[in-house]
């Protein structure tokens, strides 16, 4: 009988061990792949706002191009009133 009691303590002993081992590989793997979710998700966020901000700067261009160069053409010239512009 203490064949069996050392093989029985044998076994759970390699039970714990496995079950410790797929914990910790459980954990180690969902910390690398949070990790890695993580860094493409702010890299995504970095993309988005560097076109948006391309986007925001054309518009602004194209929107404030005509007014300058109506300013311009205004302030430079001597004949035209405020009242008639």
């Amino acid at each position: 009988m203490p064949l069996a009691a050392e093989i029985s303590g044998i076994r759970r002993t390699v039970l714990i061990l496995l079950l410790a081992a797929g914990l910790a590989g459980s954990y180690l793997l969902s910390a690398a792949l949070g990790q890695q979710a993580r860094a493409a998700q702010e890299a995504q966020a970095d993309r988005i706002a560097q076109q948006l901000t391309a986007t925001f700067a054309l518009l602004l261009d194209a929107a404030n191009g005509p007014l300058r160069s109506l300013a311009t053409l205004f302030n430079g010239s001597g004949r035209v009133s405020a009242k008639e512009f």
